[in-house]
C-alpha cells in the first residue's frame, strides 16, 4: 500500500467514525484551549479503528481528559483503556472503578513496557504522553 492509499483509507476511517465520535465523546465541557485535545483523541480513535487496536494505553493520566474521552468512545465496545501516571493528585474525577479504564500509579517507563508485553497478543493503541514516550514506547514493540 502506497503513502496516498494509506491516506485515503485512513480519511474513511475518520469519517465513519466521526458520527460516533461526535455523539459519544463530545460534548465535553472543556474550555476551549483543549479543542487540541479532542482532536488528539479523534486522531488515536481513529487509528486504533483501522488498526483494529483491542487496548489502549495513555501515558500520563493527568487531569483524566483524554481518558475520559476514550471511555465514553469505547464504552461497551470491550476495548480496554489503561491509563498511567506518577501522580494520584490529577485523578480528581474518577475512582478505579469507571469501566473500561484501568488506572495505574506509577513511572510509566516501567508499567507501560510491563503492560505492552502482558498484552503482547492484543492490538495495542498508545497515546503517549512526549515525543520521547513515542519512542520508548516504540522501542517496546521492538523487543
Amino acid at each position: 500500500m502506497t503513502i496516498e492509499e494509506l491516506q485515503v483509507e485512513l480519511l474513511k476511517t475518520y469519517e465513519k467514525i466521526e458520527p460516533t465520535f461526535i455523539e459519544k465523546a463530545l460534548p465535553f465541557n472543556m474550555n476551549v484551549k483543549w479543542a487540541a485535545l479532542r482532536m488528539e483523541i479523534f486522531f488515536i480513535c481513529g487509528l486504533c479503528e483501522y488498526f483494529s487496536c483491542e487496548k489502549v494505553i495513555e501515558s500520563g493520566t493527568g487531569l483524566g481528559f483524554s481518558a475520559l474521552m476514550f471511555e465514553r468512545y469505547y464504552r461497551g465496545t470491550g476495548i480496554n483503556i489503561t491509563t498511567v501516571d506518577n501522580c494520584t493528585r490529577n485523578r480528581g474525577m474518577f475512582d478505579n472503578t469507571v469501566d473500561p479504564i484501568e488506572f495505574l500509579i506509577g513511572d510509566g517507563h516501567k508499567l507501560i513496557p510491563e503492560l505492552i508485553a502482558t498484552n503482547k497478543d492484543k492490538k495495542i493503541g498508545l497515546e503517549p504522553e512526549s515525543e520521547s514516550s513515542v519512542e520508548e514506547m516504540m522501542g517496546e514493540f521492538k523487543k
